[in-house]
């Protein structure tokens, strides 16, 4: 970032190095992002907590700690982790409404770690625990559920993403389940579309004029035409 460039890397350095020191994870997450640059050829960042450990614009990455990197491992760490096993839903759904390729890497030390696509760990589960498997499709589903029936940040961050990729603001109410005005209102609150002044800002109908002040005949909102002047 701009603002860090006239600090000394060894100060960066020793800051990273004691956040690595405090929570380990964040040395994995170093360690994932080494190996995504190194095996994959893709160049990632930190994610937003709710999503992912790493991301791109096409790319989703889950980085976890496993005690050995052989398959049955850590196929057994997985389906012994129910907040895995949601979390890979979770990613189950975002693969299909985002179209992001989801990657897994297990990370044991720098030289000791392995790559799995979101489809073939599922792939391995349902070989192995078909009945595991299917908890995890009930999980994507109550996942959607929860989703759209919250005003939560993992979909605004959807909505978001969706919109900056080119998509309406009908495809994507439609790819969602959701109602046009909820997409809206997602992209008014992030700063992506404006209203007009003659549009109600609750419910994005057209205002009444009455004289001294706009009506909105659908939720009742008033504003004053001085206000709006």
């Amino acid at each position: 970032m701009e603002f860090l460039k006239e600090i000394p890397v060894e100060i960066i350095l020793k800051y990273v190095e004691s956040l690595c020191r405090n929570n380990p994870k964040y040395m994995y997450e170093i360690i994932g992002m080494y190996v995504a640059e190194k095996e994959l050829g893709i160049k990632v960042e930190k994610c937003d907590e709710s999503i992912a450990d790493l991301c791109s614009e096409h790319v989703l990455i889950d980085i976890e700690h496993v005690p050995n990197i052989d398959d049955n491992t850590i196929i057994y760490e997985i389906i012994s982790n129910d907040r895995l096993l949601r979390r890979i839903a979770k990613y189950m759904f975002f693969s299909n409404v985002m179209k992001k390729v989801v990657y897994f890497i297990f990370v044991k030390s720098v030289s000791e770690y392995k790559i799995f696509t979101l489809y073939r760990l599922l792939r391995l589960i349902d070989e192995r625990y078909p009945h595991i498997y299917r908890q995890v499709i009930d999980y994507v589903q109550e996942y959607s559920n929860k989703l759209i029936s919250t005003n939560s940040s993992d979909l605004e961050l959807i909505v978001v993403e969706l919109y900056r990729k080119g998509y309406s603001k009908y495809a994507i109410a439609r790819r969602l389940g959701i109602s046009i005005y909820r997409v809206m209102k997602i992209l008014v609150k992030h700063g992506l579309e404006k209203i007009s002044e003659n549009v109600c800002p609750r419910c994005f109908r057209k205002l009444v004029d009455l004289g001294d002040v706009l009506y909105c005949p659908n939720c009742g909102f008033r504003k004053s035409k001085s206000l709006s002047s």
